[in-house]
């Protein structure tokens, strides 16, 4: 937790002494802002505890919410982000080998057509922008995965490319890292 800056920290942990949040904003949350969080009461997206052994940072998950609205209109787009713990965190030297290949699972427009679509990178964050409609139908849930294998061999490495040439002509398995659910 010590690579972790204060305003992050202080979302998991309330000091006894208000004095020693270290915001560098200087503000002092309340204890109602601890307990209630950023999400004001909202539930939050289900986060595996793969995510974090993998460094990734589950407070720069985007969207933070459980439920995503698919009812809004037919240009919205919903962007799935999150980064690395920290900008010098290496899954090589800190984690269990190389980066894995991170994808949403989704349902397809009106939920009859599953899909994996894999994420884009820059080496810190992750992201990938999918159109509302074709994130499913409400009631059906979305997941954000990690390639573990593919063709019977280790993923760890695979790129987006390798990926995408292979889709639908090999067995693969994955790793949850979190979920939502489509409202």
């Amino acid at each position: 937790m010590f690579y972790l800056p204060n305003e992050i920290f202080g979302l998991k942990h309330f000091p006894e002494d208000s004095r020693h949040f270290y915001r560098g904003d200087g503000r002092i949350p309340t204890w109602e802002e601890y307990i209630v969080g950023p999400l004001h009461g909202a539930e939050q997206a289900t986060w595996y505890g793969s995510a974090t052994e993998e460094g990734l940072n589950e407070f720069t998950f985007s969207p933070r919410e459980k439920h995503i609205s698919v009812r809004g209109g037919r240009d919205e787009v919903v962007r799935f982000q999150f980064s690395k713990i920290c900008e010098h965190w290496d899954p090589e030297r800190n984690g269990k080998g190389k980066q894995y290949l991170f994808m949403m699972k989704i349902n397809g427009l009106d939920g009859r057509k599953d899909d994996l679509v894999p994420l884009d990178h820059d080496g810190f964050w992750w992201w990938v922008d999918i159109p509302a409609r074709d994130l499913g139908a409400p009631g059906q849930k979305i997941s954000l995965f990690a390639l573990d294998t593919l063709d019977g061999q280790p993923a760890r490495g695979v790129t987006k490319e390798e990926f995408l040439r292979k889709k639908g002509r090999c067995g693969m398995s994955w790793i949850g890292i979190a979920a939502w659910e489509l409202v």
